[in-house]
Parts: C-alpha cells; sequence; structure tokens
C-alpha cells in the first residue's frame, strides 16, 4: 500500500512537472507611472529589534521595458 502511494504521488509530480505553465497577464508598464507609498518593516538592528517607516517611490516615466524611477522628497 505504502510502495503503490509513493509511486502515485512521484508519478503526479513527473507528470505536473511537465504541464506548461499557465499564461501570465501582460501588464501595460504606463500603469505603474505615479507615486507609489506604504510601510515597511523587518528586522534590520542587530539586537534584531523591529524597526518600520513609510516609504515613497515615484516612477516618472516608461523607457521601453525601464522603469527609472526617483525617490520622492520627504
Amino acid at each position: 500500500m505504502t510502495r503503490t502511494l509513493l509511486v502515485l504521488l512521484t508519478g503526479l509530480a513527473v507528470l505536473g512537472a511537465a504541464l506548461p505553465a499557465a499564461p501570465q497577464t501582460s501588464v501595460d508598464p504606463r500603469s505603474l507611472v505615479g507615486d507609489w507609498t506604504g510601510t515597511w518593516s523587518g528586522r534590520v538592528s542587530m539586537r534584531g529589534s523591529e524597526n518600520s517607516g513609510e516609504y515613497v517611490l515615484r516612477i516618472t516615466k516608461v523607457e521601453e521595458n525601464r522603469l527609472p524611477s526617483e525617490r520622492a522628497p520627504r
């Protein structure tokens, strides 16, 4: 019983790896232009304490597949 289950699971894993990936929806890069804001958090100190803060990402233009950006003034 255990061997049959193992063979079955291995076969499913091989079949799953052989299937093509689902197509991804393309995104218009121009839709990313603008200011993006949020809050970051994480363990960034030597003692492992939690720190957090706000961020702003400004995307000003699209050049082909590149999105030049700059930090917004605080």
